[in-house]
């Protein structure tokens, strides 16, 4: 499980956020049920993007063959998607194939997580102690005040470890944080 982002960037049922994960571009969405959802923002026809930037909608529309899909992925329309004799291609028996992608997601304190594949653990089982050792902070009720981004063409792991690394702060900090 990896974190995404916090759940106010869809606040309200039909909110949409882009963004990339990874590599990966990605659709978040407050579906009509109120669940935050995270799709891959590609039509699975052709791969265009279904939506850019972050707004409040109904639908999302591929800007190449117009296919159009529901705030909860599934598959609304698909013009002209008939064979030669004129029979549906898409209907009620394979409508759910075309919608789209889902990723795996879950929602804690606040706080939206994704994973790429597969795995035994819920959400709530992989953060283990957390949920419970953190209860009384109410994450959940926080909001961000600031945010950076930071691009870079690193190894997130070496970037992150080199937070938690005391032992440098000496040497290169011994100015400031030592």
């Amino acid at each position: 499980w990896n974190l995404l982002d916090r759940e106010e960037i869809v606040p309200n049922i039909g909110d949409f956020h882009c963004m990339t994960s990874m590599g990966a571009n990605l659709l978040v969405v407050r579906g009509k049920d109120d669940k935050v959802r995270v799709f891959a923002n590609t039509c699975p026809h052709r791969g265009a993007l279904v939506a850019q930037g972050n707004g409040n909608g109904k639908v999302f529309q591929c800007p190449y063959h117009f296919w159009s899909f529901g705030l909860d992925g599934h598959l609304t329309g698909a013009p002209q998607s008939t064979d030669d004799d004129g029979k549906d291609l898409i209907d009620a028996s394979n409508r759910e194939a075309f919608g789209l992608a889902e990723i795996a997601s879950g929602c804690w304190g606040g706080f939206i997580f994704v994973r790429f594949r597969e795995g035994p653990n819920t959400l709530k089982e992989h953060l283990g102690a957390f949920v419970e050792t953190l209860a009384s902070h109410k994450l959940e009720d926080m909001r961000v005040a600031r945010k950076d981004v930071f691009e870079m063409e690193a190894n997130w792991k070496c970037f992150a470890e080199n937070y938690i690394d005391a032992y440098h702060i000496p040497f290169v900090h011994k100015d400031s944080l030592s």
